[in-house]
């Protein structure tokens, strides 16, 4: 496979914010406190699966046999995913059942998928909000113990 394209040797920060007693508090305080990979190889792993392919498109530095590999693998785990999910949580959604390649299950899949221009882009943070986090493990950490 042809290898990713130079990028810059900045370090890119992502920051995540979450409303107390929300859902989006629970799932940080999940993934930082019961990942045995790591709250950051948990969010890489996930955000890879979900939007590696359309990041490697995006760039046209790639072949399109480049871009199936890529989005196989990303299926692969998204797909083990939902095996993991299935099995723990003794449930079968209908869609499981049927080929991966059938037209309406493949249609309705994507016709659910939002457009990027029509998810709005979220507010930056007050950092001084009780709500704001770095998506720095102690950082969040002391915010719980706050």
């Amino acid at each position: 496979m042809t290898t990713a394209p130079k990028v810059s040797k900045r370090k890119t920060v992502l920051r995540l914010s979450a409303v107390e007693d929300s859902e989006w508090e629970l799932l940080y305080h999940y993934i930082l406190t019961s990942s045995k990979l790591g709250s950051r190889e948990l969010v890489n792993r996930s955000l890879r699966s979900f939007w590696l392919p359309f990041a490697y498109r995006e760039t046209e530095n790639f072949s399109e046999a480049d871009l199936k590999e890529v989005a196989l693998d990303c299926l692969a785990q998204l797909y083990a995913q939902m095996l993991l999910i299935s099995e723990r949580f003794e449930v079968t959604p209908q869609f499981m059942n049927q080929s991966p390649h059938a037209g309406s299950v493949t249609a309705t899949a994507i016709s659910n998928l939002p457009d990027s221009q029509d998810v709005p882009e979220p507010e930056a943070p007050i950092l001084n909000s009780p709500e704001f986090f770095d998506y720095d493990d102690s950082a969040f950490m002391n915010m719980l113990r706050s």
